[in-house]
């Protein structure tokens, strides 16, 4: 057996209704109303929440809210959601920039986790990049951590071998987290939306250091969809490379000219 991972995208925050000439200017916002009631509707029906073993969140308000409303029943069984600054969302723009620690979620501190999380960590420079490279590796590490606390869950719980996790993490960002981009690019991951994921190794001697996951058979099948090839996998990674390449050269071209603007 192995962990089952529920993988959901915070539910709609105000930046993700105003034009991005707006959007691109608030920091770190918050949930609206309709995002309130997206939770909501997820508390309902999500059916695994009296199952959570650990949940795991981004640090930036829409998804902290995101997991505290959302997973309420669950937040109380397990032990508390862990912030990980590794599950933020991709660039720089203040809309993705989050808050300091000590700021975070003051209102649900006693249920929040900050162990991973340094008070400067929305300052981390491969966090907020926009590099292909970078967000791959990002990835790379949160799979990893994911991985490793479902681990040690099961050496403290052995009678638990299978535990059942949920990340609460961004649009842009998801693709790379969870491996599936032709998926992501063919549905896009919507406000409140959840799938399900499995690590292709775990608990084995010689683990892959990627820690690979894939959606499990059962989350295809709710979605009614089939898995995607191969081929087209890789045809729609580079073209989300491709878009961050691009915006990545935006970011480096507008701080030269800031640096050449103050000679």
């Amino acid at each position: 057996m192995a962990p089952v991972i529920h993988v959901f995208r915070h539910a709609e925050a105000e930046h993700n209704v105003v034009p991005p000439t707006v959007s691109y200017s608030m920091r770190d916002p918050g949930l609206t109303k309709k995002g309130v009631q997206q939770c909501d509707d997820i508390r309902k029906s999500f059916p695994h929440q009296l199952q959570l073993d650990l949940i795991f969140a981004s640090p930036m308000t829409r998804a902290v809210h995101t997991a505290c409303m959302s997973l309420e029943r669950a937040r109380y069984r397990s032990s508390g959601i862990i912030l990980l600054p590794d599950l933020q969302e991709v660039g720089n723009v203040e809309c993705n920039l989050g808050s300091p620690g000590e700021e975070i979620g003051q209102e649900v501190s006693e249920h929040l986790v900050k162990t991973l999380l340094p008070n400067d960590w929305y300052e981390e420079a491969t966090g907020n990049s926009y590099s292909p490279r970078d967000i791959l590796e990002r990835a790379r590490r949160a799979r990893w951590v994911i991985r490793a606390f479902a681990e040690e869950y099961t050496q403290i719980f052995p009678d638990i071998p299978d535990p059942q996790i949920a990340v609460v993490s961004h649009g842009h960002f998801l693709p790379y987290l969870v491996e599936d981009y032709a998926g992501s690019v063919k549905r896009v991951w919507k406000n409140g939306e959840w799938r399900s994921y499995e690590f292709l190794e775990f608990n084995q001697e010689n683990e892959d250091e990627d820690a690979c996951i894939r959606e499990t058979d059962e989350s295809l099948k709710r979605h009614n969809i089939s898995r995607p090839s191969f081929l087209e996998h890789y045809e729609a990674l580079n073209a989300l490379n491709l878009k961050a390449e691009r915006q990545h050269r935006l970011n480096v071209a507008s701080i030269l000219s800031c640096k050449l603007e103050g000679i």
